[in-house]
C-alpha cells in the first residue's frame, strides 16, 4: 500500500523497510503524507505503525474525506480548541475521537471501545461491552391454574377490564404502593 501510494504521487517520511531483525514481519513506523482518499492506504487496514497524512483546504473538505474511508475505528483531533475540537468530533464517524491525546479513550477498562463502518464486530470494554456478551432472557412463573388474564384475552373471563387491570398490577406492581392499588381496584368489584 505504501510502494502503491508513493507511485501515485505520495511521499514517505521514512523511506519504508522491513526491519531486518529475527522477525521478517516487522515494519518500521512510517508516515506518508500528501495521500488521497481514494489511494489503497486510505481505503485498507492495515494494522501496521502507518499514518496517511491527507491536506485539506476546508473543514468541510476534511469531513467528506473521513466519510469516503469505509473504516472508522478512532480518531484523534489535535487543536488549541478543545471546545472547537469536541464540535468536530461528534461530526466525524469514529467510534473513538481523543482530542489532544491518541489512545486515551481505549486504556480506560470503563470507557466502551468500537468502531463503526467496517471496523470491528461491536465493543468491548465498560458496561455497554458486557451488554454486548450479554443475551437477554425473561422468564415468567406463575403457580397454581387460574388464568384469568389469557380469558380475557380469548373472550371467557369473568373479570371486567378494571379487575383484571388490578389483578395484573397486584402480582406484578414494582412497588407495594402498585400492588396495593392493584388490590384496591381487584376488590372493588367493577
Amino acid at each position: 500500500m505504501v510502494c502503491d501510494a508513493l507511485a501515485e504521487g505520495a511521499r514517505s517520511l521514512v523511506t519504508p523497510q522491513r526491519d531486518g531483525g529475527s522477525d521478517s514481519n516487522l515494519y518500521q513506523p512510517t508516515v506518508v503524507v500528501d495521500a488521497r482518499p481514494e489511494m489503497a492506504l486510505c481505503q485498507q487496514a492495515s494494522f501496521a505503525p502507518l499514518m496517511a497524512v491527507l491536506p485539506f483546504s476546508t473543514l468541510d473538505d476534511a469531513l467528506s474525506m473521513d466519510g469516503q474511508c469505509p473504516y472508522a475505528l478512532g480518531s484523534s483531533i489535535f487543536t488549541g480548541s478543545p471546545a472547537r475540537g469536541a464540535r468536530l468530533a461528534s461530526r466525524l464517524g469514529a467510534g473513538s475521537v481523543a482530542i489532544n491525546d491518541v489512545i486515551l479513550p481505549t486504556v480506560h477498562p470503563a470507557t466502551p471501545f468500537g468502531g463503526r463502518g467496517e471496523s470491528g464486530w461491536g465493543v468491548t470494554q465498560g458496561a455497554e461491552g458486557l451488554l454486548e456478551m450479554t443475551v437477554p432472557q425473561v422468564v415468567s412463573l406463575r403457580g397454581g391454574k387460574m388464568r384469568p388474564h389469557y380469558g380475557t384475552a380469548v373472550g371467557k373471563s369473568p373479570l371486567s377490564p378494571e379487575r383484571l387491570r388490578g389483578l395484573l398490577e397486584w402480582g406484578h406492581g414494582a412497588t407495594m404502593r402498585q400492588r396495593f392499588r392493584g388490590l384496591w381496584r381487584l376488590g372493588r368489584g367493577r
